[in-house]
Parts: C-alpha cells; structure tokens; sequence
C-alpha cells in the first residue's frame, strides 16, 4: 500500500512545521466550517457548530486535521508560512486526491473502530455506520466527500496563512 510509509506521525522526518495544538485546533475548526457550508450547499443545515458537537466528534475533527501533516508527508510536500511565491494556489492532481481521500478514509475507519463503531446503519447514538468498509467498498457519493475535502486542504491552510509546497 503506498501510503503506509508515512500513516502515522512517527512516521515522519523531523522537519519545521506549525502542527503545534493552536494551529491543529485552528485547522480543524475552519475544516469543520468547511464542511457545514457544504452541508448547508447541499441543503442540509443541521451541520452542528463546532461549539454545539459532542466531545468525541470535535476529537475526531482536530484528529482529522493533524493528519494533514501525514497526508502532505505522504506526497513529499508540507505546510509553510505565507503565500505562493508566484501567487498560485497550489492544487493536488487528480491521483494524489484519491490516495489522500483513500489515506484519511483509512485513518477514519480505524478511529471509529478503535472507538468502540461498528458496521450498519448511521445511528450515532449505537455508534453504528455504513462507511466501516474498505474504500473499494466505500460508495461513490462518501468518496466524493472524502476528496472534497483533500481538495479543500490548500485552500483552507492558505485561509490559516499557510501554503502546501513540494
């Protein structure tokens, strides 16, 4: 699998980067922001705010952004400060958005699963989900959401003052 290498932080090298908590913790909340407007686009505006989701879910949120760094890691790429030299946007191609989503759908899994989830219908209160399968099995319409949000990663870093460079 070619994104084992770098799936967890150890993994890492020691290089700079601003994954201190404030900066993971700001990172999540503006991806979480992300994703209620995109809930709200879809016409779904039950999308809590960060301060009204349960502890586990805001956990799973600064989760979700630390992996960032492991993502970025993976493809030979990081989080520095300031923007494009040249004043691009930097843009994942198309591969690289599958093997990041395939990445944080994996990282989703084991946390759901570590945290007690199990496979069946969405039923937060039972801790029960139809996404617990492998991204083969994983339908089209919850990989979509997953690059969704691969593909927002430069985007949202650029509206925290940072960029993804190579």
């Amino acid at each position: 699998m070619p994104n084992q290498p770098a799936r967890y932080d150890s993994d890492l090298p020691s290089e700079e980067a601003p994954w201190d908590q404030e900066f993971v913790s700001r990172l999540a909340r503006a991806l979480h922001e992300r994703y209620r407007h995109e809930r709200a686009a879809a016409g779904d505006a039950t999308a809590r705010t960060w301060e009204e989701l349960p502890a586990p879910f805001r956990t799973s949120n600064l989760e979700h952004a630390e992996h960032i760094r492991v993502k970025l890691a993976a493809l030979g790429c990081r989080a520095v400060p300031g923007p494009a030299p040249d004043g691009e946007q930097f843009a994942f191609t198309d591969d690289e958005v599958t093997q990041l989503a395939r990445m944080e759908h994996d990282r989703w899994v084991d946390e759901r699963l570590d945290g007690g989830w199990a496979d069946g219908p969405r039923d937060f209160h039972h801790r029960t989900t139809p996404s617990l399968v492998t991204w083969d099995q994983l339908s089209e319409e919850m990989r979509e959401v997953d690059r969704l949000f691969v593909r927002a990663i430069p985007e949202v870093l650029a509206e925290l003052g940072y960029r993804v460079e190579r």
